[in-house]
């Protein structure tokens, strides 16, 4: 009697453990449908970024290969989503708003998706390694870690320390002005490539026209009567040592 006790106890305590697990599951799941990944764009980017090392998936909507991986990356978002020091982010390389994506995947030359990269946010490190999301969190875990920076300062050696210095001393007001110039910088840029972009459309929409037009003339044209007589001229000199029907006008031309 003591011994069927004892194992009815213990089969109720395996099923409330199994039942807590299954609770827990569902909770981490629910929690992971809920957290939405970090996406950057040129505008967002260096705010979102700032003071973080990074993980982040260079994608395209329409790739197979990101649909894929989508799911994982949506998790390994969910394991940082709270982190002060790391940050899991995708970048959609197909938005091309004014200051979308696809300015960031240019800048960063991206050739191919997905594409990931990790480390400090302005020099960012290609990740070649397996995309499972198991051997995608034991890299996070390994990588995402602080980097020298002016809010981690010890990790800092004497020669990044001494060149950060240059800023550390200025004030508030000089480091908006140099900002305001190097922005400057960017936006000319920018101008310049649009226009750039404008006017190489233009001689290419140009050319195009050009090329309707001359492939329309040369089809309306004798192209083909030529070819077809280059055809007949062709027979008629393999065959030259044949006679030759009277009632052929262009052989009895030839």
């Amino acid at each position: 009697m003591i011994i069927k006790l004892t194992q009815h106890k213990d089969f109720v305590l395996q099923l409330l453990l199994l039942l807590c697990f299954s609770i827990l599951n569902v909770v981490t799941v629910v929690k992971a449908d809920q957290v939405e990944v970090v996406r950057l764009d040129y505008n967002n980017y260096d705010e979102l970024t700032e003071s973080k090392t990074v993980f982040i998936k260079f994608f395209a909507p329409w790739c197979g290969h990101c649909k894929r991986m989508a799911k994982d990356w949506k998790r390994l978002a969910e394991l940082w989503d709270e982190s002060d020091v790391g940050l899991v982010a995708e970048v959609d390389c197909t938005d091309n708003a004014r200051e979308g994506g696809n300015i960031l995947c240019n800048h960063f030359g991206i050739e191919s998706f997905p594409t990931l990269k990790y480390g400090d946010p302005s020099d960012l490190d290609e990740y070649i390694g397996q995309r499972s999301l198991q051997e995608l969190s034991t890299f996070a875990e390994e990588h995402l870690v602080p980097l020298c920076s002016p809010t981690h300062l010890k990790l800092c050696d004497d020669k990044a320390l001494s060149y950060m210095k240059n800023y550390l001393d200025l004030s508030i007001e000089e480091l908006h002005k140099l900002i305001r110039l190097e922005e400057e910088k960017l936006k000319e840029s920018k101008e310049k490539f649009d226009a750039t972009v404008e006017e190489l459309t233009k001689e290419y929409e140009v050319a195009e026209e050009e090329k309707r037009l001359t492939i329309k003339e040369v089809s309306n044209g004798d192209l083909y009567l030529m070819k077809q007589i280059i055809l007949k001229k062709q027979i008629y000199t393999r065959t030259a040592d044949r006679e030759i029907d009277d009632g052929d006008e262009i052989y009895n031309e030839l």
